[in-house]
């Protein structure tokens, strides 16, 4: 553009005075014009991509979480040796943030962490000898309650595909008939959309037996036997600690009517990997839990209301569920080895967590 306007202010060297002037005017005018131009489509490109970002920020505050971890210890026959359940119960706290782009792509993330109360922790037990009543018993059953104490924190991160999205204008859905009625008419609603999405998540427990020791029951001889003098401080003090990590897909589907907008996903996530570590502070036993190929559910569905174009309120509900099958253990108590190396005595190790929530998000 420089170079030719050079050359045009060249040819008009020849001409008179005047004429020069309106020459040199008439060539720095269509300058200016082509610059704006390029000015105007540069401030276009930039507000299409602008208006094609969107940030979404949610804080949900569930306020009834329950569930419970729990896994099964096997004898070296197979059969049933011992049953941990850890309850959970109380508040939680999540945050999830989202960024969109091209109206087609969505990344977001969620992280969560608990503030549970104490609860009551279960031990059973199957099938093994004890001192009991002053001699050495058989014991067929037990079962021991204690205080429990939990926390939980678990972050996913996804990427999300806007596979459809179903506009109330007729004229915009191209396969839909615009001079009859539509499914959003039939369905009452103003927008559809339908998204999949591929990501990873991490789910992680930490549980406690502690004091105090509040009922020890047993079947002897076909007789129910009950503790006496309890509950007791003992010193009781056992951690437990396990996780869940793994790919997950799934989808999203989201409806709006007026102010009012609800949501629903699904999540499945496959060959999750899970750890786990004990220890038995009464016996001073340590112990190591490994497995593969684990699964699990997530579910969740909200409602909400549109104050502003920015701010919108609602209720929401959430399920988690993890499963591992099969779990390779390593024992060693008293510095002794239960074992050589790891071995196949655990099974069903089961994570949930259900909770109704109350949803604050901020659009822009």
């Amino acid at each position: 553009m420089i170079t030719s306007l050079f050359f045009s202010i060249q040819n008009i060297w020849a001409l008179s005075s005047e004429e020069r002037n309106q020459a040199i005017n008439k060539a720095l005018n269509r300058r200016n014009q082509q610059e704006n131009i390029t000015k105007e489509k540069r401030d276009t490109n930039i507000e299409k991509t602008l208006r094609d970002i969107s940030v979404e920020l949610t804080f949900e505050y569930a306020f009834n979480a329950k569930g419970e971890q729990s896994w099964e210890l096997l004898k070296e026959t197979g059969g049933m040796a011992s049953k941990l359940t850890y309850p959970t119960e109380g508040k939680m706290f999540i945050v999830k943030g989202e960024l969109g782009f091209f109206s087609k792509f969505f990344l977001g993330g969620r992280f969560a962490s608990s503030d549970f109360k104490k609860t009551t922790n279960s031990d059973e037990d199957w099938g093994f000898w004890d001192w009991h009543n002053g001699a050495v018993k058989y014991i067929e059953y037990q079962i021991t309650r204690q205080g429990c104490k939990s926390r939980v924190e678990f972050f996913d991160l996804n990427l999300y595909y806007r596979l459809l999205n179903f506009e109330e204008d007729p004229a915009k859905q191209g396969y839909l008939s615009a001079t009859e009625d539509t499914l959003f008419d039939n369905l009452l609603i103003d927008r559809l959309s339908l998204d999949i999405f591929v990501g990873y998540q991490r789910y992680k427990g930490r549980y406690a037996m502690v004091d105090p020791f509040l009922e020890a029951l047993r079947i002897v001889d076909g007789a129910w036997w009950e503790a006496e003098g309890l509950p007791a401080n003992v010193g009781l003090n056992s951690p437990y600690k396990i996780s869940y990590e793994g790919p997950r897909l799934g989808f999203r589907a989201k409806g709006s009517k007026g102010k009012i907008t609800s949501q629903l996903s699904l999540a499945y996530c496959v060959g999750l990997k899970t750890e786990a570590y004990g220890y038995w502070n009464l016996r001073d036993l340590s112990f190591w839990q490994k497995g593969t190929n684990g699964y699990g559910l997530d579910f969740g569905c909200e409602i909400t209301y549109s104050f502003t174009p920015f701010f919108s309120a609602g209720l929401g509900y959430s399920s988690l569920y993890f499963k591992q099958n099969k779990l390779k253990m390593y024992a060693v108590e008293e510095g002794v080895p239960w074992w050589e190396g790891f071995q196949d005595r655990i099974k069903n190790a089961e994570s949930e967590i259900h909770y109704p929530s109350f949803i604050f998000k901020y659009i822009w």
